[in-house]
């Protein structure tokens, strides 16, 4: 298995792709921030967002992963940046099933993906001032059993490695460190399998 990623540096953001077969594809994203301060040392590409009633400033991370926890693609974004808008990138084209939480849910992105074949459980996103019935917070519990697998990578990284914040100027440092951390992650995912061989 192949643990050396290639990185691409498209011109709004930093792009890693680590390319493996697999049947199920999983996308999340996380924030590394510094959450206080608007004004900070880390540079004019790193912007703003709100998660539930906290503000963030600083960058997103943003991963494709396969279910046996294996990060294929990461994507390296502002905090601004909607986390629909780089899911195309996270993709690798292999996949029978697309996982994600309700942030990438997209009728448009389910036709695409439903008419090519590909099985998709992005959670359900109720509508402006309803609830989710009955039956789709049931399709979103059978969902998240798979799509929670998306969060070891993120433990790895964030408590074994220790990376909990930026610590360099700008998108394009950072990211360096993040792929790296990543392929890291995917080493430590596959300790098992690698202590076989």
């Amino acid at each position: 298995m192949d643990f050396m990623p290639s990185i691409k540096s498209p011109q709004n953001h930093s792009h890693f792709t680590h390319d493996i077969l697999c049947s199920n594809f999983i996308v999340s994203r996380l924030f590394w921030c510094n959450a206080h301060s608007l004004i900070t040392p880390y540079g004019p590409e790193m912007k703003q967002s709100k998660k539930g009633n906290q503000w963030y400033f600083g960058m997103k991370v943003h991963i494709g992963t396969d279910t046996q926890d294996c990060v294929h693609s990461v994507a390296v974004t502002d905090a601004a940046t909607h986390d629909s808008a780089v899911m195309e990138e996270l993709l690798h084209g292999e996949e029978t099933t697309i996982y994600g939480d309700k942030a990438y849910a997209s009728q448009e992105k389910k036709e695409t993906a439903e008419a090519s074949g590909v099985t998709w459980r992005v959670s359900r996103k109720a509508k402006r001032g309803k609830k989710l019935n009955c039956a789709d917070r049931a399709f979103n519990r059978k969902s998240n059993r798979t799509h929670t697998k998306v969060e070891h990578a993120f433990g790895v990284v964030k408590n074994l490695w220790g990376y909990r914040r930026v610590r360099y100027k700008g998108i394009a440092k950072n990211a360096a460190q993040v792929f790296t951390l990543f392929a890291l992650s995917n080493l430590y995912m596959a300790r098992k399998k690698l202590a076989v061989l």
